[in-house]
Formats: C-alpha cells, sequence, structure tokens
C-alpha cells in the first residue's frame, strides 16, 4: 500500500452525524457501518457492496449533494498522515 498514492487521488469527508461508510470507485461502491481498523475486528457490523453502475450514478448524483452539506473535507496531508501511521505498524 502506497500512503501518497492513496492520498493523492482519494476524497475523503467526515461527518459528525452519521455513523455510516461510503467507499467506491466510479465501478464499485461499499456502503455500511463497519470500521477499517483492528479496534473494531470483534465488532458486528453490516453494509454491502454493488457494482451496479446504476447505483453508483445514483449515489454521485442523488445521495452525495445531500449529504455533502454536512461533511467536512479531510485535507491530503492529513489522509496521506493517517496512512502513513498505519503502513508504518
Amino acid at each position: 500500500m502506497s500512503p501518497e498514492k492513496i492520498a493523492e487521488k482519494a476524497e475523503v469527508y467526515f461527518c459528525f452525524s452519521n455513523y455510516a461508510k461510503i467507499v467506491m470507485t466510479n465501478n464499485i461502491a461499499y456502503i455500511g457501518s463497519s470500521n477499517f481498523s483492528e479496534e473494531s475486528a470483534d465488532n458486528f457490523e453490516s453494509g454491502f457492496i454493488s457494482k451496479d453502475a446504476d447505483f453508483i450514478e445514483f449515489l454521485e448524483e442523488e445521495i452525495f449533494p445531500w449529504i455533502m452539506p454536512s461533511v467536512i473535507p479531510i485535507p491530503a496531508c492529513i489522509l496521506q498522515a493517517f496512512l502513513n501511521s498505519y503502513t508504518q505498524r
């Protein structure tokens, strides 16, 4: 994993009022509650993965505009520092 490459290309946002995660590319989307950390490895979480192009387009065109006013963008330098801390473990 190369934190520099991920941080340059990723857009990361934080929302205080929503616990759900949306992780996606142009081809696949994950929506769920799972944390991506060792601390939550024993928790029961749920989510789903979709490769449906129409659903991914719906997320981009309908859901993101609704969510975006309540999120805080995470700068690439902060994301890179976070990713570096995990790859150095």
